[in-house]
C-alpha cells in the first residue's frame, strides 16, 4: 500500500523549483544544485547484497519543450556485512547530452522530509560513448547505508533542454521527436519484483498512437494505460530490469512521438508545446542616484518548432508565438514595449501605460508580437521599466547591496546574454555573488569605466556576459558596492560650464559688428502639406487596422471572443484595411508627383512595400518548398533568416522616410 500511495504521489509530482517572492529581489527560481565532477569514462562497481525495492520513473514534457525525468526509489540492504556508500544510475550518453541540471535527494529510514536543503547528495558524472552514470553520494554523516536500516529512500531529477526535435505535418500538426530512457537502470543494483511504474506527461500534447503502443521485454508485453496526454505503463516485473551492460536502443529507451494539434473540446484548457529560444538578450540596469533603477531588456526570439504552415487554418494557431509573458519584480512599472517599427500593445494602456497585472507577487507583462512566428522565424522587441531602488537595494554603514537576477524571467536558453549594471559617478565595486548553474554555460565577468555624454565624471559598469544561459543561470544573487555621492553632481558641472560658455557667446556676438548686406528674397519652398497629412493619416489606419487584428486572434486564442464574434469584427477589419491600403497608394502617387525629395521618399517607400512583398511571398515559397522535403532543414533555416532580415531592412526604411517626412512638415510649417 506504501508502494502504492508512492506511485499516485509521483503521478502529480509538479515542476520543481520556487519562486522567490521577497520584494528585495528581482525574481526567479533560486536553484539548488550541487557542483560535480565530470569523467570520462565509467565507474568500478562491485555486486553488492542490495536492490531496488520499489521505482517510479516519471517523465514530463512542459509547454517550453524541457523534460523533466524524475526517478523515486527505495533501496533496501540485505546481509549484515553490505555497506553502501554510493548509488549509481546510467542514462543514454545521447540523452545526457541535454541534461543541463541533476538533482539528487536521499534520507535513510523514512522519506518525510526528503527534499530539505540538507539532503541534497553531492554526486559524480561518468560520461562515456553509449552510457553517461552518476555516482551520488548517500551517506549521512560520513554513515554508510547498511542493513539495520528500513532502506534508503533517494529521488534523482533530470532537466533537459533542445531534446526535442520538432517537425510540421500537414497543416494543422506539429510533431515532436525525442529519446526517452524507458527502462531505469542502476549499476549493481536489481529491481525486485514488487510495483514498478513508468510514467509519460504531455501537458497538452497528445502521444503519437503508431509509434508505441507496449513494451515487450524477454516475451512479456507490458500496455500503455493511455490517455490524451498520459502513457503508463504498471506492475512490470522484475525481467525488465536485469542488469545489462550499457545500454541498449528499444530495450533500455526508444523514441516517444507526439503530436501538438488542437482538439475540438473548448471545455479542455490547451497549452501545446512550443519550443523556442533567445538568440540574444541584453539587460541594461542605470541606478540612478536619486533613487530609481531603470530598465531596458531587448531579446530576440527564435521559433524552434515546425515552420510556417503554407495555408495556416485556425487549428495550427496552437504552435505558432503571438507573444511573451514578461515576470518581472511586483513594484516594476512597465514605461513602454517597442519592435523596431514602433510601438507595441496599442490600446492596451492603463494611465498612459502599458497594461500589466501582479500574480502572487510577480508582475506579469504580455508583450503582444506585431505578427505571429513559426519555426525558423525570429521577433525582436524590447520592453523598458523602472522601480524604487529602495525595493533592491538596501544600505548600511556606508555599503550597499543590491539583490538582483540577470534578467526576467525566462524559462529557455539565451544564446548570447549580456548583462550591464550602470552605477552612478563614485561607486567602487565590492563584489559580487554570482556563478553560473547550468552545465552547459560559459560566463565572463568584467567592470568598465564609461563616460556619458553630458556627464563631468566617469561611472562604473558591471558587464556579465553568459554564451548559453539557460533559466537555471538566472537566479538571485547580489551586489555589494560604496558609493560616495559625487554621482548626485555628475551633470551638475556639466550644466554650469555650458551656462558660462553659452553667456560667453553672446557677449562675443555682441561684440563682433556684422557688415550689412542686401537682403535677398528667397521663395518659401512650397510644402505638399495636404499630400503628407493624408498619408500618415492613411499609414496610421492601416497599422491601427492590422494592430487590431492582431489583438483578435490574442483575444480569440485566449477564448475572450466566441469564434462568431471573432470572425465578424475580423471581417469589418479587413475591409477597412482593404479601403485604408488602396487610399495610402493613391497618396503615395500624389507624393511622387511633388518631384524632388518628396518623389524620392514616395519612391523609397514604394519599393520598400515591393520587396516586403516580394520576401513575403519568397517566405510562403520556401515554406512549401520545406514542406514538401525539397529542401534541407539547414537550408531551410538559412533561407528564413535571411529573408526575415530582409523584412526588418525594408520596414526599417519605410520607418526613416516616415521620420523623414515629418521632419519637413515640422521644418516648414
Amino acid at each position: 500500500m506504501a508502494v502504492l500511495l508512492l506511485f499516485v504521489t509521483m503521478m502529480f509530482t509538479t515542476e520543481g523549483g520556487q519562486y522567490n517572492n521577497d520584494v528585495n529581489t528581482w525574481n526567479d527560481n533560486v536553484p539548488s544544485s550541487v557542483q560535480t565532477n565530470s569523467i570520462v569514462g565509467q565507474p568500478q562497481v562491485v555486486e553488492l547484497n542490495a536492490s531496488v525495492e520499489s521505482v517510479v520513473r516519471n517523465m514530463t514534457i512542459r509547454t517550453t519543450s524541457r523534460l523533466i525525468l524524475e526517478d523515486n526509489l527505495k533501496i533496501k540492504i540485505h546481509g549484515n556485512e553490505t555497506e553502501l556508500r554510493y548509488f549509481n544510475i546510467s542514462l543514454p550518453t545521447e540523452f545526457d547530452e541535454n541534461v543541463i541540471k541533476s538533482t539528487f535527494y536521499s534520507k535513510f529510514d523514512t522519506d518525510f522530509g526528503l527534499f530539505a536543503s540538507k539532503n541534497i547528495k553531492p554526486f559524480t558524472k561518468y560520461v562515456g560513448q553509449n552510457v553517461t552514470t552518476y555516482s551520488v553520494d548517500i551517506t549521512v554523516n560520513n554513515t554508510l547505508a547498511n542493513s539495520t536500516l528500513d532502506g534508503v529512500y533517494v529521488y534523482a531529477r533530470f532537466e533537459t533542454l533542445n531534446s526535442i526535435t520538432f517537425e510540421g505535418i500537414g497543416a494543422d500538426i506539429q510533431r515532436g521527436e525525442f529519446i526517452s530512457p524507458i527502462i531505469p537502470t542502476y549499476p549493481n543494483l536489481a529491481v525486485e519484483n514488487s510495483l514498478i511504474g513508468i510514467r509519460l506527461q504531455a501537458d497538452q500534447d497528445r502521444f503519437n498512437r503508431d509509434f508505441m503502443d507496449h513494451i515487450v521485454v524477454d516475451g512479456s508485453t507490458y500496455p500503455i494505460l493511455r490517455s490524451l496526454v498520459l502513457l503508463e505503463w504498471r506492475n512490470m516485473t522484475r525481467t525488465a530490469f536485469e542488469p545489462v551492460e550499457g545500454l541498449v536502443k528499444n530495450y533500455d529507451y526508444t523514441k516517444i512521438v507526439f503530436d501538438s494539434s488542437l482538439i475540438d473540446d473548448p471545455t479542455v484548457i490547451q497549452s501545446a508545446t512550443t519550443d523556442f529560444a533567445f538568440t540574444d538578450a541584453t539587460r541594461i540596469a542605470r541606478i540612478d542616484p536619486w533613487g530609481i533603477v531603470h530598465v531596458t531588456e531587448t531579446m530576440t526570439m527564435i521559433h524552434l518548432g515546425a515552420p510556417r504552415p503554407e495555408n495556416p487554418t485556425q487549428l495550427n494557431l496552437n504552435f505558432q508565438i503571438v507573444g511573451f509573458t514578461m515576470q518581472l519584480n511586483e513594484h516594476s512599472k512597465i514605461l513602454s514595449a517597442f519592435d523596431e517599427i514602433g510601438r507595441l500593445n496599442i490600446g492596451e494602456h492603463e494611465d498612459g501605460f502599458p497594461r500589466s497585472k501582479v500574480e502572487e507577487g510577480i508582475r506579469l507583462f504580455n508583450v503582444n508580437f506585431r505578427n505571429p512566428i513559426y519555426g525558423g522565424e525570429e521577433y525582436t522587441f524590447t520592453v523598458d521599466y523602472e522601480m524604487n531602488s529602495s525595493r533592491i537595494i538596501s544600505i548600511e554603514n556606508g555599503v550597499s547591496t543590491m539583490n538582483t537576477t540577470l534578467f526576467s524571467l525566462y524559462n529557455t536558453t539565451i544564446y548570447d546574454l549580456k548583462t550591464v549594471y550602470e552605477f552612478p559617478a563614485g561607486t567602487t565595486l565590492e563584489s559580487t555573488s554570482y556563478i553560473p548553474q547550468s552545465s552547459i554555460s560559459k560566463v565572463s565577468m568584467s567592470t568598465v569605466v564609461e563616460r556619458n555624454t553630458l556627464s563631468y565624471f566617469n561611472h562604473l559598469e558591471l558587464h556579465i556576459d553568459i554564451v548559453n544561459a539557460t533559466h537555471l543561470d538566472n537566479f538571485a544573487f547580489v551586489i555589494v558596492y560604496s558609493y560616495n555621492g559625487i554621482g548626485h553632481f555628475q551633470y551638475l558641472f556639466t550644466f554650469i560650464l555650458s551656462i558660462f560658455g553659452l553667456v560667453a557667446v553672446v557677449v562675443l556676438l555682441k561684440q563682433i559688428k556684422m557688415k550689412e548686406s542686401m537682403a535677398v528674397q528667397h521663395d518659401k519652398e512650397k510644402i505638399p502639406i495636404d499630400e503628407i497629412t493624408r498619408f500618415f493619416d492613411n499609414f496610421s489606419e492601416v497599422r491601427s487596422a492590422s494592430d487590431t487584428i492582431n489583438d483578435l486572434k490574442v483575444k480569440r486564442k485566449a477564448k475572450k471572443l466566441s469564434q462568431k464574434d471573432y470572425a465578424s469584427q475580423v471581417k469589418k477589419v479587413k475591409i477597412r484595411l482593404r479601403n485604408q491600403k488602396e487610399l495610402l497608394e493613391k497618396t503615395i502617387a500624389d507624393l511622387t508627383k511633388q518631384g524632388g525629395r518628396y518623389k524620392r521618399l514616395a519612391e523609397r517607400i514604394v519599393f520598400a512595400y515591393k520587396k516586403l512583398d516580394d520576401t513575403q511571398l519568397n517566405i510562403s515559397n520556401t515554406n512549401r518548398s520545406y514542406a514538401k522535403k525539397d529542401i534541407s532543414k539547414d537550408l531551410y533555416y538559412k533561407l528564413l533568416k535571411e529573408y526575415n532580415d530582409e523584412v526588418h531592412k525594408q520596414e526599417s526604411i519605410i520607418n526613416r522616410s516616415l521620420s523623414e517626412l515629418s521632419e519637413i512638415i515640422n521644418q516648414f510649417e
